[in-house]
């Protein structure tokens, strides 16, 4: 195909959508044109970047046009920093987006109805307010002229952006970090180098619950040995006012480089919300991969930390520095409680939670379930729910760690048969062989909640091939200023309910 553009031309073009990074999309005679910083409804001047196969990207020169929704993006390094991609987006723009993101895909991917679609997926639910939001975040380490920085990933790039505040974290990260910072410098602890692989600390991950805990893992390409402990001791003592150092840990992590971004989940973790940095991709990618050689090294004091989940706090959850638990916790207790809504799991009920990591949902749902087994992958997150069914004295949520594909059918085999079955998987969505299973089980109602929209179009549509009916679709802003969304679906086998999605 020969492309009408090619790089370093200046042309005028119409936005007329996002796609799925936040990036705006127009079209060139006939070509799809992908600008970033651009909204639907605005004309703008752009410079051709890049020709692929059959599209160009470009670099907004100024925008002609303007369109209503936009506002001015609160953080000065927004389209440096890779954390955020649409905060140039009123806050009601953003949903809508998020929404019609979801649309899209079970229309492209899913092969759905467009008018069924649409009224099937409710509008965004969105967080009172959309800031400061995050209770973890993670920020590469380096070192830059001679001085240990630390930051988000800069867009397409593996350079960590150097900016003192960030305005979805709470504003007491920003102090941890620069602590965090500081000390490193002055114990002569250096930043993992990627080019000669040099040095110790590739990554620095802080987490804190709702009491104010914090933990902070350390990711290292070589052990800190005691000059982690004194760094430990001098952070504690440095720690902001209603923050209290409750753990570090040090983790190993394979030499390589990294490949974080909004919502990613790194090797050891499948769930949305590890790090923010480099948006190379539409989500829940691998990140650095974590090192056998090493095991997980505390440092400084408990292996884990105790955060409330649920309404006024039900559960009481632990989370190891290797598990999985939800970045967002106002729009947590949201989301699981409209997925435990559209379960309606009752009293006599038996429940499968697939990808349960430390099992938040498995012990919110055993209060309505006669039993619920909960399979997770994550050695770490499993015995994370092990201990949490124990401290919350539940007795009839049961654990297995092994992969959902492998243990479902064993589950089943073995004459437990579930009538709910509730999924959480990583951003590569269900294996089919999990799907067929709870297919061919004739479970009465799946609800599925997703971080990437093509993948869960995907399986709906395998799972509405194989006689399910939709009959719900909610998007939830679990990361308000990106272009992330996580969706609730609910399905039944009961035809004579509900919509059924069609092929187009």
């Amino acid at each position: 195909m020969t492309l009408p553009v090619k790089v370093g031309d200046q042309i005028d073009v119409s936005v007329e959508r996002l796609g799925y990074r936040g990036e705006g999309v127009a079209r060139h005679q006939g070509v799809a044109v992908f600008v970033e910083g651009v909204l639907p409804g605005e004309r703008a001047a752009v410079r051709i970047t890049r020709v692929a196969k059959s599209h160009v990207f470009a670099k907004a020169l100024r925008i002609v046009e303007t369109a209503h929704d936009r506002v001015a993006a609160p953080c000065p390094v927004f389209g440096v920093c890779g954390g955020c991609q649409v905060q140039h987006l009123s806050y009601e723009g953003q949903l809508r987006f998020k929404r019609q993101l979801v649309k899209d895909a079970l229309q492209r991917i899913g092969k759905f109805d467009a008018d069924v679609v649409d009224r099937l997926v409710k509008p965004t639910i969105g967080q009172a307010d959309p800031w400061r939001y995050r209770n973890k975040v993670s920020v590469m380490a380096k070192a830059r002229e001679g001085r240990f920085v630390a930051g988000f990933v800069e867009e397409g790039t593996h350079e960590p952006v150097e900016h003192g505040e960030c305005l979805i974290r709470p504003a007491a990260y920003d102090d941890v970090q620069r602590t965090l910072v500081r000390l490193l410098g002055e114990l002569a602890i250096a930043p993992y180098d990627e080019g000669d692989r040099t040095g110790a600390v590739a990554e620095i991950v802080i987490r804190s619950t709702r009491a104010g805990d914090v933990m902070v893992v350390l990711r290292t390409a070589s052990p800190l040995l005691a000059a982690g402990a004194e760094l430990a001791r001098k952070l504690s003592e440095e720690m902001p006012a209603g923050y209290r150092l409750a753990s570090v840990v040090e983790q190993a992590v394979a030499q390589s480089g990294p490949g974080r971004e909004p919502g990613s989940r790194t090797v050891a973790e499948h769930g949305p919300g590890s790090g923010i940095g480099q948006a190379s991709g539409s989500g829940h990618g691998p990140g650095r991969g974590r090192s056998a050689l090493r095991q997980d090294k505390l440092i400084w004091g408990s292996q884990y930390i105790v955060d409330a989940v649920g309404e006024a706090g039900e559960l009481q959850m632990q989370v190891s520095a290797s598990s999985f638990l939800q970045v967002n916790p106002v729009q947590t207790d949201i989301l699981y409680r409209r997925a435990l809504a559209m379960a309606d799991i009752g009293s006599d009920d038996i429940v499968f939670d697939l990808y349960c990591g430390i099992g938040t949902l498995s012990l919110l749902a055993a209060k309505h379930a006669r039993s619920v087994y909960g399979v997770e992958s994550v050695p770490a997150a499993a015995a994370d729910a092990v201990a949490n069914a124990r401290r919350n004295k539940v007795d009839n949520a049961h654990f297995i760690t092994g992969r959902a594909e492998h243990e479902v059918p064993l589950l089943i085999e073995s004459g437990i048969r579930p009538n709910v079955v509730l999924l959480d998987p990583p951003r590569s969505g269900c294996e089919a062989d999990v799907l067929l299973a709870l297919a061919a089980a004739q479970v009465a109602r799946v609800v599925y909640v997703s971080c990437n929209p093509a993948t869960l179009a995907r399986d709906l549509r395998l799972l509405v091939d194989h006689g399910y009916v939709i009959d719900d679709v909610a998007p939830v802003d679990m990361f308000p200023q990106t272009a992330h969304v996580e969706v609730i679906s609910s399905m039944f086998l009961d035809k004579s309910r509900g919509h059924r999605l069609q092929r187009d």
